[in-house]
This record gives C-alpha cells, structure tokens and sequence, in this order.
C-alpha cells in the first residue's frame, strides 16, 4: 500500500470530529504528520483521551481532545463557545463522525438520532464556528471544510416534513441515506455562502472502509464486508487519504463539489436545488430555536 503524500500544515489548526476511532482517527493522524494544531473533537471523553496520548506519541503538531457529544444541542453550544475563546482560527475542518442506530432513537431534544448526529450538530457546529475560519483565510489565505458523505446518499431522499420518522417506519438505511444526502445539499449551501471568504467546502464519499464502526450496522452487513465483500473495501488509512487531499492539497482550489474518493461525482440531483438547501435550512433553525439565540438565517452570514 502507498504512503499518504506529505502535506504541511504547520502553523495550522484543524477539528476533526469523531476522531478517536477508524477513518476518523487516521484523518486526525494525517493531520497531526502534517503538522497541523489537531483538535479530537470525540463523544467517549476516555477513547478520546486514548486517541490523543497515541497521536501525541507519535510526534507532529500538537493534539488537544475536545469532548463533545453531536447530538446534544447544548453541548455544541457550550463547544462552540470555549472554541471560539479559545481559538485564533481553524484552518480545516473535518465532519467525520456519524452513527447508523438499527431502531429509532430520539435525543433530549426529539431529534432522530441519526439525523442529529450527522446533519444537525455538524450545522450547527459550522455555523458557530465561523468566524474562526475566516480568522484562518483571512490570515493565511483560505480554510477548508471536508464533509464526509456516503455515495449512498443518492438513494436519499429529504422528507422536510417528516425527518424524525414519527409518522413514517423508522428504517435505518433510508435513516441514513436521508443524512448523507442532507450532508451533500448542506456542503453545497455552505459553499454558496462562504465561497466570498474564500472558505472551500467540499464533500466526498471515502470509499467503503473497514472500521469497528460497521458493528452498528446490519449482521449480514457485518459478514459480508468481513468475508465476499472484504476485497471491495479500504482500510481506515486508505479510507483517509481523498479526505487528507481535499484538507490539505495547497493545489486544490475547488468548491461545492462532491467526489468519490478522488474522482469528481456529480452526486443527487436533488444537492444542487436552492429551494429545497433554504428549506432544509429554516428546518434545521426550527429544530434550535431559543428566544436568546441569535438567527442562523442562510442567507446571514
């Protein structure tokens, strides 16, 4: 197997989150050898923490644990704000992590769960962090957002008026299909908005990776990657390398685009439509609404 290019990223801070395991860790690995200021922003605070002494022994930029669970509201608020006093800016930022629940689950907060992790929280998140990436493009020229995002999201469909599965049954692929698709019209609308700034966002299907995280997924799933279907899949360092490109490749200067790997897709016809991106917006700002939160409006920034 080849070796990841060398990138440089000194100087650079970037947010990985869902990085104390599989794809997730070897993006923040990547980082860290590029010797990007690495921020593990991770649910389980103990393999976090685990994720960090690793990536710290192994030398490069330094790497500080952010614990912080997506599916919880108040904690990307509270998260956001320690970020944005803490921090001079964040160069790249990486929407890694993601969760496949077989049965419905609701958060505190009546969010599908799937939903909140892989497309509320990382909206919200961005959205807040904001300023910090123009900080970063402002001082060094442009930062980068990486929205990982399954090439199944072209089985996807977005039912605005149903996206917790309350009156519908609750499947976990359509689940899932609905959040990659809804990452894919996301990445697109962000770099409608930010493209100004000179903040590129881009999305990209990583490829089928063989990672513990596929023990949430379906048993026959389960069998088949690690038997008839084991030749078809990367392994996490694999999986990471089209993710570091698009982080770290002083070359690329693309935006809202969607690749397979690293192949240019043309993704769902459905990512490209700016009613259905505004109306997903005004859901999404439904679902955090506080009478003391400032508006997240798409077209506000």
């Amino acid at each position: 197997m080849d070796r990841l290019p060398l990138y440089d990223l000194d100087g650079r801070t970037a947010l990985v989150t869902g990085a104390n395991r599989g794809i997730g860790l070897e993006i923040a690995r990547g980082l860290v050898r590029a010797g990007a200021r690495t921020l593990l922003l991770c649910r389980d605070a103990g393999r976090g923490a685990e994720a960090a002494r690793e990536l710290s022994a192994e030398g490069g930029g330094e790497v500080v644990l952010v614990p912080c669970d997506l599916s919880d509201i108040a904690a990307v608020e509270a998260t956001a704000v320690a970020l944005l006093s803490d921090e001079d800016g964040i160069d790249v930022l990486v929407h890694n992590a993601g969760v496949y629940p077989q049965d419905r689950e609701l958060t505190d907060q009546g969010v599908e769960r799937t939903f909140a992790v892989d497309v509320l929280g990382p909206w919200l998140l961005t959205h807040r962090l904001v300023p910090l990436l123009r900080s970063a493009a402002e001082l060094r020229g442009h930062a980068r957002i990486v929205q990982l995002a399954g090439i199944y999201h072209l089985r996807g469909t977005l039912d605005l008026d149903d996206l917790h599965f309350a009156d519908r049954a609750y499947d976990a692929a359509t689940a899932n299909a609905q959040a990659q698709l809804a990452r894919v019209v996301l990445a697109r609308a962000w770099a409608r908005g930010l493209f100004p700034d000179d903040i590129r966002v881009n999305a990209v299907h990583p490829g089928p990776v063989l990672t513990d995280a596929l023990q949430d997924a379906p048993w026959l799933a389960r069998v088949a990657a690690h038997t008839v279907a084991r030749p078809a899949f990367h392994s996490p360092e694999q999986g990471a390398a089209p993710v570091l490109r698009l982080c770290c490749d002083a070359d690329l200067h693309v935006t809202g685009a969607f690749y397979r790997r690293d192949e240019l897709h043309a993704g769902h016809e459905a990512s490209y439509d700016l009613q259905l991106a505004e109306q997903l917006w005004e859901a999404l700002e439904a679902m955090v609404e506080h009478p003391d939160r400032q508006p997240l409006g798409m077209h506000s920034w």
